[in-house]
């Protein structure tokens, strides 16, 4: 499961947000009532879902205007990318006003590059 970032329920006036835990679950609440998100018609994105790690500095270290030294930063990305950006169709859901309030998705990983 992807058990990190979040889950961005949006449409053309509101995004709901809600944070993904360590099992890949999530809750998204309207802030006025704390039960779920209004009914109406969804783009689902994920968001914060790349891992982000920092290297050691190098030996000779190089060192930017302010003398601070500068590390590699590595991003792995974990998921396709179009599933990450606002305004793609890749995920679209319906929330309806007696329906289910519980939503898996299932998204798939980045394309492996080529050697």
């Amino acid at each position: 499961p992807v058990n990190f970032g979040e889950v961005c329920f949006e449409t053309p006036q509101n995004t709901f947000i809600g944070r993904l835990d360590d099992t890949g679950h999530y809750t998204v609440s309207n802030t006025e009532d704390g039960n779920g998100i209004p009914p109406g018609d969804y783009t689902v994105y994920l968001s914060g879902t790349s891992l982000v790690s920092t290297g050691k500095p190098a030996k000779t270290a190089a060192r930017d205007k302010g003398n601070t030294e500068l590390v590699a930063m590595t991003e792995t990305v974990r998921v396709h990318p179009k599933y990450t950006q606002p305004g793609t169709d890749a995920l679209k859901f319906a929330v309806k006003k007696d329906g289910e309030k519980h939503f898996d998705f299932t998204v798939e990983r980045p394309p492996q590059k080529r050697r």
